[in-house]
């Protein structure tokens, strides 16, 4: 399993938002009917040739495009197969998070330093992007309850459309949605989001709530009171803080 957790410095939004496609879960060669079968596919190999073919498509046809994956994009493909047919699609770039599911990022990244091959480059865990000046989301392949400066949102993969308060309709855990294929299959009828059409979502949902700041004060509580714990919350939150005030400056930071 790949642990590498490199936050290589936010994604600085370098083109419009119709040039950056947001993609999760997109589980390629994952063999199991309840998975493919959900999805609309006979098979797997039905529906591992249609991602594939849409996606280099969605390259061909949208030239100095990026496109961002939120992990878990590939099963059991230890000699790295398919891997490397993805890291070629000719997207301007394409960014990588782990997932808890890394079948050939483990073989082309694994044992190395390197956080590149061909045209894909991996990102660790989670990430801030850049919106604007004072305006960021967080990439995250698992839903988290608490964040920095929340009123920005997450985007995140993981619970294939199965967890209703990470939906698009559903604001009950504040400025959070669930990105991932079931959801686009969904709401759009394809296997991708455009990054605007995520933001639209955000923008939709209510701003940090009392369920996720009485979740942060507890867990604030738990750490600072357990010196068993290395790399506590109530540690890392001035590092954080002034990670944020580093590179973005001190004030107030806008909602998506």
């Amino acid at each position: 399993m790949i642990l590498r957790h490199n936050i290589i410095g936010p994604l600085i939004k370098e083109l419009n938002d119709k040039n950056i496609f947001i993609v999760s879960d997109l589980h390629l060669n994952h063999d199991k009917e309840f998975l493919y079968g959900a999805r609309g596919f006979n098979s797997c190999a039905e529906y591992t040739d249609y991602c594939l073919d849409r996606l280099y498509n969605l390259a061909i046809n949208n030239k100095d495009s990026y496109l961002i994956s939120l992990g878990d994009n590939i099963f059991n493909d230890a000699s790295a197969d398919i891997i490397k047919i993805f890291s070629t699609f000719p997207f301007k770039k394409i960014y990588t998070l782990t997932g808890n599911h890394c079948s050939g990022l483990n073989t082309i990244f694994g044992g190395t330093s390197n956080n590149e091959y061909e045209n894909l480059a991996l990102l660790g865990s989670n990430i801030p992007l850049r919106i604007s000046k004072k305006c960021y989301v967080w990439l995250s392949h698992f839903p988290i309850m608490d964040w920095d400066h929340a009123a920005l949102g997450v985007l995140c993969g993981h619970c294939h459309g199965g967890s209703p308060h990470l939906n698009a309709d559903d604001s009950s855990f504040g400025k959070i949605f669930d990105c991932g294929v079931d959801n686009a299959l969904k709401l759009k009828n394809r296997i991708y989001f455009t990054l605007e059409e995520c933001l639209d979502i955000l923008r939709k949902k209510e701003k940090y709530n009392d369920l996720q700041l009485h979740a942060k004060r507890k867990a604030e509580e738990h750490f600072k009171d357990d010196p068993d714990n290395e790399g506590t919350l109530s540690d890392n939150y001035s590092r954080i803080t002034g990670f944020w005030q580093n590179d973005f400056g001190k004030g107030d930071f806008e909602s998506v």
